[in-house]
């Protein structure tokens, strides 16, 4: 009898909805919110990696009928800018990152091509906040009305309001939260120096561009945003 993977015991239940986002955008706070909920069964751990594990698509044809049948997603998108900050920051808390995060930007393309033709795991600091691409392919695989898309700073600053509409999304009764989750939060040694923000905001500014028509957001906050001193706001929601 061969050994079961947290996916294995999964798989044989029906999935209702997946939770998407790229590292350090805030989905860690929203799987322990919804952990709380009388009517979701969450998986017992966050990551469950079926569709960026190479194993799992090489013992043959993969059947997808569970995920198609009807499932949702809900993608959280935090600034590039702030998540690639603090993507940086928390592999150099891990000593993984030795580069300063100018340099590691400037370099992650040379460094990165050691991961093709997958994403670069650990370097790929930049690369992970090109966002629109990854909307336009869960589209071509799922109507628009199956995806809710929303931004990183509605559950942090508006957290109650939020998971309503989420609620409401899955179909599910509101869920009352008490008080605000902070997930995986590090502290910033130093904020974000203009020269990399701007580096930054013009290497993005063409994306959030096309993200606001996709979406119908205005993202002029996230070019005009600074990564501040203390405490990474990633995940700290205020009280709504």
């Amino acid at each position: 009898m061969g050994h079961d993977t947290a996916w294995d015991r999964i798989a044989h239940q029906r999935i209702d909805f997946v939770i998407g986002g790229a590292r350090k955008g805030g989905t860690s706070a929203l799987y322990q919110y919804l952990r709380l909920h009388p009517q979701i069964s969450m998986a017992a751990q966050k990551e469950l990696h079926f569709f960026d594990n190479d194993a799992t698509f090489s013992r043959g044809r993969v059947d997808r009928s569970r995920y198609h049948a009807g499932m949702k997603w809900i993608l959280l998108l935090r600034s590039p800018l702030e998540r690639a900050y603090s993507h940086w920051n928390m592999e150099r808390e891990r000593e993984i990152e030795a580069l300063p995060f100018g340099r590691a930007l400037r370099q992650e393309r040379a460094r990165c091509r050691a991961g093709r033709p997958a994403q670069h795991r650990l370097y790929s600091y930049a690369d992970r906040g090109f966002y629109s691409e990854q909307i336009r392919r869960i589209w071509h695989f799922f109507p628009e009305r199956q995806v809710l898309i929303l931004r990183n700073e509605d559950l942090r600053f508006r957290p109650q309001a939020t998971l309503n509409e989420i609620c409401r999304f899955l179909g599910v009764a509101p869920l009352a939260i008490d008080a605000p989750r902070t997930v995986h939060s590090r502290v910033y040694h130093d904020p974000m120096n203009e020269a990399d923000r701007a580096y930054l905001a013009r290497l993005f500014e063409p994306e959030f561009r096309a993200l606001e028509v996709m979406l119908g957001w205005n993202l002029d906050d996230w070019l005009e945003a600074a990564v501040p001193r203390g405490a990474d706001p990633l995940e700290t929601a205020q009280k709504s």
